[in-house]
C-alpha cells in the first residue's frame, strides 16, 4: 500500500502522540494503574511527612487523634423565682441592724452578703448562695437573718426554700413583701443603681444545687386515658391505702444518713440528695405562685400524673391551697419524734388550713375537703393521712391535709396494686 504523501506530515504527528502515551504510561506504573478497574477508590495513604494547612501540626500516624472532653453537665435553674429582695446592713442602717446574728460582728456590707428568714444551721450557713438580676450573678455566704420571718413571737421562721412555697411576706400587710435581703456589697456587683436602697424582684438558690446534674426523673409507662369523676372507688375505712413501714419506706427510697438541725428540721446527707431529689414544674400549683417543686425522683412522675388527670377532671377548684412537700424534719417539727416523710420527698400538703392535724378535717364537699380528689391520688400511689389511726378516728395523727406516696394504688375496682 501506498501513503499518500499529502498525509505524512500527520501520520509523523499520530506517532509522536502515540510515543508520548506510551511514555507516560511507563512512568505512572502497570496499566491498572491508567485504567483501573471500575469501583470505588482506595484513600490515598497520608504522607507522614505532611506538614498540612500552616495552622495545624504536622501529621503523626504513630500518635491518636485528641480525645475532645465531655460537655459538663448544664447548671440548673434556680428554684426560687421573682422573689421581692431588699437591702440591709447599709450604711443607713442601725449598728444592731448592721450586726450578725451569726457572729455578733459588723457586717461588711461592701461585700456580697445575704439574709434568708430562718436561723440556718452551720452546715447550711458554709453553703453560699447566688442571685440573678438583670441578667447577672453574684454569689455570697448567709450573713443574717431576716428579712422579717426571723423567729420572733409572730413572726415564726419562713424556710420557703425548703417547701417549695412562696415567701409569707409577700401576702403580709405588715410587711415590704421581700423575702430575702442583700447587703449593698451584692446589689453594687449586680449592677443596681441605688445598692443601699434596692427594692427589686431576683432569682436565686444555693450554688451546689445549681452546679448538681439533674437526676432524671424515671417515666410511668404509657400515658394513662384522662380520668372521669367516679372512676376510681373513694377509698374508705375498710379499704383504704396503707403509708410504708419504716423500713418498706428505706428500701424503696435509700436509707439516708442527717444530723438535727433546730426547731426539729434535720440535715440530709447531701450524697443521698443529689441522687434522689429532683426538681419538677407541676403546671396546676401555678395559682399560688408556685414553679417548680421538689421530690423523690421515684415519686415525681405520678405526681405529675396525678395533678394532670384532677385538672382533667374539673377538680382543681377544690385545692385551695398547696402547703409543701421535700421539708426535712421530724414529725411535727418535733425531733422526739421520728422522721416524717416529706424528707424523702414522698409527701405533700394540700389545704392546711381546712385540714388541721389530729381531726377528721373538711367533710366531703365542704371548702376545703380533700376527698373529692383522693381517689385520684390513690390511684396514683397516694395515701391519704384522713385514715391515721383506724379505727378509732380521730386520733391524735389523723391528718387528712398529708397525701403519701406508698408505691401501690387503688383499681377501679377497689383492688391494691404494686406501681
Amino acid at each position: 500500500m501506498t501513503l499518500d504523501p499529502a498525509l505524512l506530515p500527520w501520520a509523523d504527528k499520530i506517532i509522536i502522540l502515540v510515543l508520548a502515551v506510551l511514555m507516560f504510561a511507563a512512568a505512572r506504573g502497570p496499566r491498572a494503574a491508567i485504567f483501573p478497574a471500575p469501583g470505588p477508590r482506595p484513600a490515598p495513604t497520608p504522607d507522614p511527612g505532611d506538614l498540612g494547612p500552616p495552622d495545624r501540626p504536622p501529621v503523626d500516624p504513630a500518635k491518636p487523634p485528641p480525645v475532645t472532653p465531655p460537655v459538663p453537665p448544664v447548671a440548673r435553674t434556680p428554684r426560687n423565682t421573682h422573689i421581692v429582695a431588699t437591702s440591709f446592713a447599709g450604711t443607713n442602717d442601725s449598728t444592731n441592724s448592721k450586726t450578725s446574728a451569726y457572729t455578733g460582728k459588723i457586717i461588711d456590707s461592701s461585700k456580697p452578703g445575704f439574709a434568708f428568714p430562718k436561723h440556718l444551721s452551720a452546715a447550711d450557713r458554709a453553703r453560699t448562695a447566688r442571685a440573678f438580676w438583670n441578667g447577672k450573678t453574684v454569689d455570697g455566704p448567709p450573713e443574717d437573718v431576716g428579712p422579717w420571718y426571723d423567729g420572733r413571737p409572730g413572726w415564726p421562721i419562713d424556710p420557703y426554700w425548703e417547701t417549695g412555697t412562696r415567701p409569707r411576706a409577700e401576702t403580709d400587710n405588715r410587711t415590704n413583701r421581700a423575702g430575702i435581703d442583700l447587703t449593698p456589697g451584692a446589689w453594687r456587683a449586680l449592677g443596681h443603681p441605688d445598692p443601699e436602697n434596692a427594692k427589686d424582684f431576683i432569682d436565686w438558690d444555693w450554688v451546689d444545687y445549681l452546679n448538681t446534674a439533674p437526676v432524671p426523673v424515671p417515666p410511668v409507662g404509657p400515658a394513662q386515658p384522662p380520668v372521669t369523676p367516679g372512676k376510681y372507688p373513694v377509698p374508705t375505712g375498710e379499704n383504704h391505702l396503707k403509708v410504708l413501714t419504716n423500713t418498706q419506706c428505706n428500701d424503696l427510697f435509700g436509707q439516708f444518713t442527717y444530723s438535727n438541725g433546730s426547731n426539729g428540721d434535720i440535715h440530709i446527707d447531701q450524697d443521698w440528695v443529689a441522687k434522689n431529689i429532683v426538681t419538677i414544674e407541676i403546671p396546676q400549683l401555678a395559682k399560688f405562685k408556685v414553679r417548680n417543686v421538689q421530690c423523690h425522683r421515684l415519686v415525681a412522675p405520678w405526681l405529675v400524673k396525678a395533678f394532670a388527670e384532677i385538672e382533667a377532671a374539673g377538680l382543681l377548684g377544690t385545692i385551695l391551697s398547696y402547703d409543701g412537700l421535700w421539708v426535712p424534719r421530724h414529725i411535727n417539727h418535733n425531733a422526739s419524734l421520728g422522721l416524717s416523710r416529706h424528707s424523702d420527698g414522698a409527701a405533700l400538703d394540700i389545704n392546711a388550713n381546712w385540714n388541721a392535724y389530729g381531726t377528721l378535717g373538711a367533710k366531703r364537699g365542704a371548702t376545703g375537703s380533700t376527698w373529692e380528689i383522693e381517689p385520684i391520688f390513690a390511684a396514683n400511689g397516694f395515701a391519704c393521712g384522713r385514715w391515721f389511726g383506724w379505727p378509732n378516728l380521730p386520733a391524735h395523727d389523723t391528718d387528712a391535709m398529708h397525701l403519701e406516696f406508698c408505691g401501690k394504688a387503688m383499681t377501679p375496682d377497689g383492688s391494691i396494686k404494686t406501681l
